[in-house]
């Protein structure tokens, strides 16, 4: 079992060095993207907000069930149906950019989530 992760080339994350983790870190052409979302048994989303939510969007489009919270954009199309709604709490977002700047979801327990998917 590994944990695939698509990332851009100038994405910051840092990796451990763990063979269980495949970092893609390139551009993918539509054909190549639609192989790779194929590749999965779930797609998990972690993002604490989207406008939309492509990314999960493109992975149902593929026949991959999404795990995410139910919040922002994607309340709009994930459910019970779709995938797996997962918790998550509101926090503010601290940005003195934006006087009114709104919330963000945090997923509840990430690790213990990805664990309980790949026992399930």
């Amino acid at each position: 079992m590994r944990l695939l992760v698509k990332i851009h080339e100038d994405c910051a994350l840092d990796v451990p060095d763990d063979p269980r983790i495949l970092v893609e870190r390139r551009y993918l052409e539509p054909e190549e993207l639609a192989t790779w979302y194929r590749g999965l048994d779930v797609f998990l989303c972690l993002s604490r907000g989207e406008g939309w939510g492509l990314h999960a969007l493109q992975a149902m489009a593929c026949g991959v069930p999404v795990v995410a919270p139910r919040f922002s954009g994607l309340a709009e199309f994930h459910s019970e149906t779709t995938g797996w709604v997962v918790g998550h709490r509101l926090t503010t977002m601290a940005d003195p950019q934006f006087p009114d700047p709104g919330c963000w979801a945090e997923v509840e327990h990430p690790v213990e989530l990805l664990r309980d998917l790949a026992e399930n």
